[in-house]
């Protein structure tokens, strides 16, 4: 488990790491901090099945009332299938 800050001490972390698991809120400024990361990770060359997503705090009720955003649309922009939703 790491902050959200990406420092050099992260990046050796994730070098080493088998897979690497991002925690997102379905917020646009979560989902826009995680595409930026998503991106980073694809430049360092980590193969897809590596990095993978998992959102948290996801209810209907918040998609419906359009707080949080719908999951379908993370994951075609995110390019990839949440490895796990909790509510």
């Amino acid at each position: 488990d790491l902050s959200t800050k990406l420092d050099g001490m992260a990046l050796e972390v994730f070098d080493i790491a088998e897979r690497i698991i991002l925690v997102m809120n379905p917020t646009l400024p979560s989902a826009i901090h995680t595409l930026t990361v998503l991106s980073l990770m694809e430049e360092l060359g980590y193969p897809e099945n590596k990095v993978q997503i998992v959102l948290n705090k996801v209810t209907p009720e918040l998609e419906r009332a359009k707080v949080a955003l719908a999951v379908g649309a993370i994951e075609a922009k995110m390019k990839r299938k949440a490895l796990g939703v909790i509510p």
